[in-house]
């Protein structure tokens, strides 16, 4: 994410900074133009925020300890939940997950499983569900072959090695 920093807070600047974030959606998918009453300096500057939260965490860190500190971070995210708070809905990156019922990933996850056990036929995966999603398991079976995540072996299946 890139934060664009403007100096002034005058109406004309309002348009300004419009035109500004119209300018640069191109070229930074995530830039954000702030107008800041009581800057100092008349140069406008680019400031990357992933680099910067990573200084200040690189310094803010304990060191040695990132297990304790990623469950407090973990506990504050249940927290934050639990108290009715998202904010996932405010990032720019975030796209909710499709249903997982009846879905590709659903076949996908039913065929692995399937072959973590054993080998199987076609024909006996296909029975994994009813004949409606007969297109989507054989489409499920062709990527995982593709991505080589599973391998034909003859007329059997099984995961790969």
């Amino acid at each position: 994410m890139n934060l664009l920093l403007l100096p002034g807070n005058s109406p004309d600047h309002k348009d300004w900074i419009h035109e500004l974030e119209i300018l640069f959606k191109p070229i930074f998918e995530e830039t954000i133009a702030v107008e800041y009453e009581n800057w100092k300096s008349p140069h406008a500057r680019i400031v990357d925020l992933d680099v910067e939260i990573e200084k200040i965490l690189i310094e803010v860190l304990p060191k040695g300890n990132a297990r304790e500190w990623y469950s407090a971070l973990m506990d504050y995210g249940s927290d934050l939940k639990r108290s009715g708070i998202s904010l996932n809905k405010k990032s720019a990156m975030y796209t909710k997950q499709s249903k997982f019922a009846g879905s590709l990933r659903e076949a996908r996850g039913a065929i692995v499983r399937l072959l973590a056990r054993k080998p199987a036929s076609q024909a006996s995966i296909i029975k994994l569900f009813d004949v409606s999603r007969r297109t989507q398991l054989l489409e499920a079976l062709e990527a995982l072959c593709m991505e080589s995540l599973i391998k034909k072996n003859g007329t059997r299946y099984s995961l790969s090695d």
